[in-house]
């Protein structure tokens, strides 16, 4: 046999600018060498990750390395982190029985440290290596770790050792995971595409091993080639500047690299000491390289979006080269992309043909890898979108820039997250292509021509039909689409912004005779290279922002509406917000407006194109908006509306003019007849709406309001307004208060107001525009009269002057600013008077002015009021404390004082005069002569007899009670202070309501206020660990109990631990609660009275809150109290979130209660019983009985 017939391999070489790219397929099973895979795990060990560390030290790795096929003699590299880094060498074999808890913070950068000191190591002894990072928590030290993972990524690059570096985001409560510095240990992978996967602490171990296995199983490191040259010509990637080397470790698989030059005679390359065949190829076409280059392109995207996300200098200098290199290549592949040049760019043929070359060209590799290096957005993602980023399998760009969209919130612009709507416009393509034939026939030579792209509608349905014959169709982007879909209209001028509303969207100005299509539109500003570039309307040179469609013959818009209802949607959101969103009634809305614009256009020019152009649009508005007014069609119904306004539910001329339409057509006599009515509601709403702009979602609304009604009603308050009499004289009878209701119109202010809302005006010509247009020909639209105020009042049903209509609108405007106050939405009826009538109109007016002197008059005699009892509760103080009787002082504090047939006295601590009292008793500078005796009635509520004297004769709430312990110490012993506290103690508690507030507190429940306390940690505090729980058992939902219950645990276990370590805290612990488990072997009866204080007592409570909430919690007790053979399920649903060390806690318990009993429990495997008792607990969703249990075991 030939040598070259005995040759296993065939080494390909491409010229690539100055480089060569090499591919050879090694996936052939001959001449495998099995390699060494060396493997490191980087493990949060920190206190967040709890009972997880054990779970994933004995249970998730050892399966883990199980599925790999490991060896169970082999040694596994443990970087174990928290505030401290410690390395472990473990044999597989030992994991399942390696002890590790968590502890401390979350700093990660020292594990970096390690892991280049084993890259050190390794450096020259190993040929691949597998790394799994672990965390739970945001990492403290992240830019530390960014910093460290660049040098070592430049170190690691330089070892030749294939590395597949993944990471797993553990999940042990809501928080997020760190990704950023996750990331920065994914970047030393240089062998298949970095992963980082989510994984929730409350699954099933083995299924978190499978997972986390998957990462691993397929990178071919159990089967690897070295590539061996007598030179060195090797490198992996051409955009470093990294040293040639003389072999590479190839997994068994295709296999691209680049070569320095072409191999020559003296180099001799093999693979496991065979030769390899080589072979030149000609200069890399556009096919090959993409056929080629496709493993090398999935790492170069993987790369740069780990890159984007680590985000430091060194990253980005790395992702510039990357794309820099790719840009090089394909310069030299751009000269085969013919461009076929057309006669007009402006024509949408054209348009078609450019669509094409930009996807061929959207398909090059510098466009995928450019999107990435370009996305600036990335760094504001949060942990969860930055992982959502990394996962995505399409080019960068998608997914970033959605994730980016929702991090930033960027407004405006057209590339929005499109998978949501272009299955619905390729669907929608499909079906007007397959239902075409029903408008085939139609001829179009007269309809509408765009005066851009020179086509009809037809003709751009025509060309959409055409271009989804294309098999690149399929990769067209919904913006591509519509920028085909040529539904001709009237060119208009309006504001583009968000809208979410579609009703309030306004026209500014119409171009009669001068037709366009939203495509059209978006087209000229995507061609155009100036940013500012404006669409102008021929012959005016004003600006063209939107159009109106309108069909010249209805089956088109017929055809439209039942086979592409979301392209005609998507299309007029383009043109209203400039970005593609699904928002009902969009066209409709966009159709409605130009009516409403036209019916100021009308008013003043009624040419024949103004006139074609109004009948287009009203035939077409009810055809457009299918059922979508049925719900306001129901209101406009025959009404006793007792004088109270038309109820429309809100709605405004935009909701109304389709209904108005359909009443026409209907000839709805009755309905027609009603329409004043309905109008005259119309016209209020919306001069509601323009002047409610003032104040709407201001700070101090109601303030605003008032001032702007008191300037219209020239109201002035200090010359006008009632005045309350002297102190402790008496008011009059209120029946003979004449509160003033004289006001002045401020017109000047009317017309500043209503000046912006002008158009409102014409809309009252609407009724009979419509009219016309529906029943009517193009010479009665003509016929409708010019808009005077006399016009204006007739079609309202107005029987009075022009002037006092607008003030009333206006009153009414800001006399109900809400929307609650101006109707009732159950019962559906108005609460304001309808104008239609003069003089009613007129009293409501009055009425309010009088209500505003009322309410201020009312407000200045509750000031006299308040100043009269202070005055009072003075007087009664000085009393009190100067009174030298002592039955005397309790009749005055019992009784009070009468003045005017008003009686004050202190009744309760929150009366008039009680702080004032307190003030006075600590004042050591006051003579008081009864203070000791005035301090006791001021704590118990009664006196010497023990009769009340005031607060229901409760104890009384009293802060600063040192102090007042030492004034009655002046004048008085300390046993008497001491009777006091005791009588206190024996006496219900401070009376603060009777029955129970909506947190359930009350004098059967007091919370910590009642007891004396203005914060709830300064009572717990003082609290033993056994009424803590108490309170916590009482108060868990209320009083922020739940975080100051578990902030004392925290710092008291902490205090605990810092006597000694921790393993030595536990195990005394459980030597506790075995001693004192063995003082009684049963639960007591109820009957049975155990000492609190006993050891007894505690052991059983300690064992009772221990299995409380525990799944299988007879299991333990009866192992304890009965020795029966199953001892399951310690732990099973307790959540540790709150106690970081309770599953160590519930280990070593677990082994403390086992040992008296194990002897007995008869089993054929004890080492199996043992190992179920110390299985980690299964961290479960909270519930605050699992975590009060785990506390109280503390």
């Amino acid at each position: 046999m030939s040598q070259i017939e005995a040759e296993t391999y065939k080494l390909d070489i491409y010229p690539v600018n100055d480089e060569f790219l090499a591919s050879i397929d090694t996936s052939s099973n001959q001449n495998v060498e099995q390699k060494n895979v060396e493997t490191v795990v980087i493990l949060d060990r920190s206190g967040s990750m709890g009972g997880s560390v054990v779970k994933i030290i004995r249970k998730i790795l050892p399966k883990f390395f199980e599925i790999l096929k490991y060896d169970p003699e082999q040694v596994i590299n443990l970087i174990a982190f928290e505030s401290r880094t410690v390395v472990h060498k473990i044999k597989i074999k030992d994991f399942h029985t390696y002890k590790m808890f968590s502890a401390g913070g979350t700093v990660m950068a020292p594990a970096v440290t390690e892991l280049r000191t084993l890259f050190e190591e390794f450096k020259e002894k190993i040929d691949s290596l597998r790394i799994v990072t672990i965390s739970d928590g945001m990492i403290a030290d992240e830019e530390q770790t960014k910093v460290l993972g660049d040098e070592l990524a430049t170190f690691a690059s330089d070892c030749n050792i294939l590395v597949n570096s993944q990471a797993v985001r553990f999940f042990t409560s809501r928080s997020q995971p760190d990704t950023t510095a996750l990331c920065s240990l994914l970047q030393l992978n240089n062998i298949i595409k970095s992963q980082m996967i989510d994984v929730d602490a409350i699954h099933h171990h083995d299924k978190i091993a499978g997972k986390m296995a998957d990462l691993f199983i397929n990178d071919g490191f159990g089967n690897i080639k070295t590539l061996k040259c007598n030179n060195p010509i090797f490198y992996a990637y051409p955009w470093k500047n990294e040293e040639l080397d003389r072999y590479l470790i190839l997994p068994n698989r295709l296999n691209v690299f680049w070569l320095k030059r072409i191999p020559n005679e003296s180099d001799l390359i093999t693979i496991c000491n065979d030769p390899v065949h080589v072979a030149v190829k000609d200069m890399l076409k556009l096919d090959v390289l993409q056929k080629l280059i496709n493993a090398k392109l999935d790492y170069a995207i993987d790369r740069m979006k780990i890159l984007k996300i680590v985000d430091t200098e060194s990253a980005k200098n790395v992702i510039n080269q990357i794309v820099e290199y790719f840009k090089k290549m394909e310069d030299i592949l751009n000269s085969l992309i013919d461009v076929q040049e057309v006669i007009d760019e402006k024509s949408i043929i054209y348009r078609a043909r450019m669509l094409k070359l930009n996807r061929i060209r959207s398909r090059k590799i510098t466009t995928y890898l450019e999107t990435i290096a370009n996305d600036d957005k990335v760094n504001e993602l949060n942990a969860a979108q930055k992982a959502s980023y990394l996962r995505s399998v399409e080019p960068a760009s998608k997914t970033g820039k959605g994730l980016a969209r929702r991090a930033a919130k960027r407004k405006g612009n057209l590339d929005v997250p499109q998978m949501s709507f272009i299955e619905i416009i390729r669907k929608e393509v499909e079906n007007i292509k397959e239902h075409f034939d029903e408008i085939k026939d139609i001829d179009y030579k007269d309809h509408a021509v765009s005066f851009y792209s020179q086509a009809t509608t037809i003709e751009g349905l025509k060309l959409l039909i055409e271009l989804s014959d294309d098999p690149d169709f399929m990769n067209y982007s919904a913006d591509d689409i519509l920028q085909l879909t040529n539904i001709v209209g009237i060119a208009c001028n309006g504001s583009v912004g968000d809208f979410p509303d579609p009703s309030t969207w306004r026209m500014n100005e119409i171009y009669y005779g001068c037709h366009i299509s939203v495509a059209d539109i978006i087209t000229s500003i995507h061609q155009s290279a100036d940013t500012e570039f404006k669409l102008k309307a021929p012959g005016c040179d004003k600006e063209i922002t939107n159009s109106i469609p309108i069909f010249d013959d209805p089956k088109i818009g017929v055809f439209l509406k039942k086979y592409a209802p979301s392209i005609l949607e998507y299309s007029s959101s383009i043109g209203m917000r400039r970005v593609i969103a699904d928002v009902p009634m969009t066209l409709g809305y966009t159709i409605i407006a130009g009516i409403r614009r036209m019916i100021y256009d009308l008013n003043k020019n009624k040419s024949t194109v103004y006139l074609d152009s109004f009948k287009q649009l009203v035939s077409s508005a009810a055809s457009f908006v299918g059922k979508y007014y049925d719900h306001i069609e129901e209101l406009l119904v025959d009404k006793d509306c007792a004088k109270k306004s038309y109820y429309l539910a809100n709605n405004g001329i935009a909701n109304l003019i389709v209904p108005l339409i359909r009443i026409y057509n209907k000839e709805n006599h009755e309905a027609v007849k009603r329409i004043p009515d309905i109008m005259r509601s119309i016209y209020s709403c919306e001069i509601w709406k323009g002047i409610s702009k003032e104040f709407r979602g201001k700070i101090k609304f109601n303030d605003i309001v008032k001032d702007m009604m008191y300037k219209l009603l020239c109201i002035n308050v200090e010359k006008q307004k009632v005045h309350v009499k002297p102190l402790f004289e008496p008011e009059p009878d209120r029946k003979d208060i004449k509160f003033p209701e004289e006001f002045a119109i401020n017109q000047g202010y009317v017309n500043e107001l209503t000046k912006p809302l002008y158009y409102h005006n014409y809309m009252t010509l609407l009724p009979k525009f419509l009219h016309a247009a529906t029943k009517g020909s193009i010479e009665d639209i003509k016929d409708v009269p010019e808009m005077t105020k006399t016009l204006f009042l007739d079609s309202l049903d107005i029987k009075y002057c022009y002037k006092d209509f607008i003030f009333l609108n206006v009153f009414q405007a800001l006399r109900y600013p809400r929307n609650s106050e101006r109707a009732d939405q159950k019962t559906k009826e108005m609460k304001m008077i309808d104008l239609k009538d003069h003089k009613e109109a007129l009293d409501d007016v009055k009425k309010y002015v009088r209500d505003q002197f009322e309410k201020l008059y009312d407000y200045e005699l509750k000031a006299k009021r308040r100043i009269e009892e202070t005055e009072m509760a003075r007087i009664i103080v000085e009393m009190i404390i100067s009174e030298t009787d002592y039955q005397a002082m309790i009749d005055v504090w019992k009784n009070g004082m009468e003045r005017n047939g008003i009686t004050y006295k202190i009744a309760t601590q929150s009366s008039n005069g009680f702080r004032l009292l307190c003030r006075k008793l600590i004042d050591t500078k006051l003579s008081i002569p009864l203070r000791s005796e005035i301090i006791k009635v001021l704590f118990l509520g009664v006196d010497w007899n023990n009769e009340i004297v005031y607060n229901k004769g409760k104890i009384c709430d009293i802060k600063n009670v040192k102090k007042f312990k030492k004034r009655f110490m002046l004048t008085s012993s300390l046993d008497e202070w001491n009777e006091i506290e005791d009588m206190i103690k024996k006496r219900p508690v401070h009376v603060y309501r009777e029955k129970e507030n909506r947190c359930g507190h009350g004098n059967s429940k007091p919370s910590y206020w009642a007891l004396g306390y203005n914060e709830v940690y300064d009572y717990l505090n003082t609290l033993d660990n056994l009424n803590l729980c108490v309170y916590y058992d009482a108060h868990r939902s209320c009083c922020n109990a739940q975080d100051v219950y578990y902030h004392l645990w925290s710092q008291r276990y902490e205090a605990e631990r810092g006597r000694c370590n921790d393993q030595q805290f536990i195990q005394d612990l459980c030597k506790e609660v075995h001693d004192n488990m063995a003082v009684s072997d049963k639960v007591p009866n109820d009957d049975e009275t155990i000492s609190q204080d006993s050891n007894e007592y505690r052991a059983i409570e300690a064992i009772e809150n221990l299995v409380e909430s525990v799944e299988a919690n007879e299991s333990l007790v009866e192992a304890v109290e009965a020795k029966e053979d199953s001892v399951e399920g310690v732990g099973d649903g307790l959540n540790f979130e709150g106690c970081p060390q309770g599953p160590d806690i519930i280990e070593l318990i677990s082994d403390a209660l086992l040992e008296p009993i194990k002897d007995e429990i008869k089993v054929e495997n004890e080492a199996k019983v043992v190992n179920e008792i110390k299985a980690p607990a299964k961290v479960t969703n909270q519930t605050n009985e699992g975590r009060r249990s785990t506390c109280m075991i503390l």
